[in-house]
């Protein structure tokens, strides 16, 4: 009974464990949104879509869709992401002070 005990409670640790990465381990969508919106205030982002990921830098470049000055006028840019020390998720630019490497 002890052995089937600790090996569910292992198991229960490796899923929790598990399912805590694979929540960490991209930005969602939401918060490409807030950060893309935090470097340009005056955009209104229509979708963003994953370019390139760098796993081990926990860096990822999005395609971000804006509405331009004209409401039909839709606009493309390229906004990188990466993952601080604490878990946040922050926009990075190397032309920038906030250097992505």
């Amino acid at each position: 009974m002890k052995q089937k005990l600790l090996i569910a409670v292992a198991l229960f640790l490796i899923l929790s464990s598990l399912l805590i990465y694979l929540k960490f381990a991209r930005p969602s969508d939401e918060i490409v949104k807030r950060e893309y919106r935090e470097m340009h205030p005056n955009a209104e982002v229509v979708s963003v879509e994953l370019i390139f990921d760098w796993e081990p830098e926990s860096l990822y470049t999005y395609a971000v869709k804006y509405r331009g000055s004209s409401p039909d006028e839709i606009l493309t840019d390229e906004s990188s992401i990466r993952q601080n020390w604490n878990f946040q998720w922050k926009w990075c630019s190397d032309q920038t002070v906030r250097k992505c490497d």
